[in-house]
């Protein structure tokens, strides 16, 4: 489990509110460090973040047996912190528009994903300093331990969340958490495939963030 499925008019207001409020305050503090970037980084940057987020929202329209893809550390990766988030929002909003997932959950799943990038981000930083991680060993490492530790808190969202509808919790957390880690393993080789491909054509794209 990579995001929160649950449908309007489930989660307290005061749930989904936070989680917008949140979204908004992170919009301004890094849309202040974004408008000290030079131009030219600025076009680069909004480039990449279309093609970023197309594939995003492509592989979460994705249900590969109840797993839904993020492809969110390749997002953080290429693109970093301030476009990865805008490129989580944008994501989530349109899948939202188109059916798949519900507004009240748009600000919850935002930060969800974002949580993904930043795990993913420090990981493959920190692996990146240990020999014995090629790029391949750190990128999928990487992205396989975000994903599991971001689910933990997805889980522990939707339970929380599903409390007013007679969620089961121990049955919903082991099935999510058995989906999570098999579609965890095939995510993780994905973007670590895509990662070396980046990589071996663009090598700036990924090293320039260490």
């Amino acid at each position: 489990m990579t995001h929160l499925h649950i449908p309007d008019g489930l989660l307290s207001y005061q749930v989904w509110v936070s989680a917008y409020a949140a979204v908004f305050l992170l919009f301004i503090l890094f849309g202040a460090g974004v408008k000290k970037m030079p131009l030219s980084v600025k076009r680069k940057k909004v480039v990449h973040s279309g093609v970023i987020a197309s594939l995003m929202i492509i592989a979460m329209s994705l249900d590969i047996a109840g797993y839904h893809p993020t492809l969110a550390v390749l997002s953080g990766i290429v693109l970093g912190v301030p476009f990865g988030f805008y490129v989580s929002f944008v994501s989530n909003l349109f899948l939202a528009l188109f059916g798949h997932g519900a507004v009240t959950t748009i600000g919850l799943n935002t930060l969800v994903i974002f949580v993904q990038m930043l795990l993913g981000i420090f990981l493959f930083r920190l692996l990146g300093n240990i020999s014995f991680f090629n790029m391949y060993k750190r990128s999928f490492s990487a992205t396989f331990i975000a994903l599991i530790l971001s689910a933990f808190l997805v889980v522990g969202l939707a339970i929380v969340g599903g409390e007013s509808w007679g969620l089961h919790a121990e049955g919903f957390t082991a099935i999510s958490m058995v989906l999570g880690v098999v579609g965890s393993l095939f995510e993780s080789a994905f973007v670590a495939t895509a990662i070396v491909y980046i990589y071996g054509i663009r090598p700036t794209l990924i090293i320039k963030k260490q």
